[in-house]
């Protein structure tokens, strides 16, 4: 992505996929200590930063980028630049799943205030997704008021 980042716009031959859905649905790697990190960050946030329009490319399963990343097991330091972008997608159905998953979430978040700590995975992610959500929200309100 370094060297040709046009390729950030382009479907992958033979798929539904463009590069941002490969790059969700990978699983994250921890880097060996031989290898060199030339990049800013991982292959799913450069090529959230190259496109952003991507985010809200589906699959012909009609699956978003954070569904797959949500589904691979991506932590939350994987998930907030795509959450931050577009915040929206939070709320669109996961059709694979049939998952809105923070409709449900905020309950847990408020009687839980450090569920997260205890849930791990993707569970957990999305509960801190959830809460920075609500916050972003209730700031919102209140330079609204």
């Amino acid at each position: 992505m370094e060297f040709s980042p046009h390729f950030a716009y382009e479907k992958q031959p033979g798929t539904d996929s463009y590069p941002i859905h490969v790059a969700a649905k990978v699983p994250s790697s921890i880097p060996l200590p031989f290898e060199h990190n030339l990049s800013m960050g991982t292959a799913l946030e450069m090529i959230t930063l190259l496109d952003v329009d991507a985010l809200i490319s589906r699959t012909n399963k009609g699956r978003l980028p954070l569904h797959m990343a949500i589904a691979s097991g991506k932590g939350w330091k994987d998930l907030e630049r795509m959450i931050d972008i577009i915040p929206a997608t939070l709320s669109i159905r996961d059709p694979s799943t049939g998952l809105i998953l923070f409709r449900w979430l905020p309950v847990g978040a408020l009687l839980f205030p450090t569920i997260e700590l205890f849930v791990p995975g993707w569970l957990g992610t999305a509960i801190i997704a959830q809460k920075r959500i609500l916050g972003f929200c209730s700031h919102s309100a209140k330079i609204m008021n």
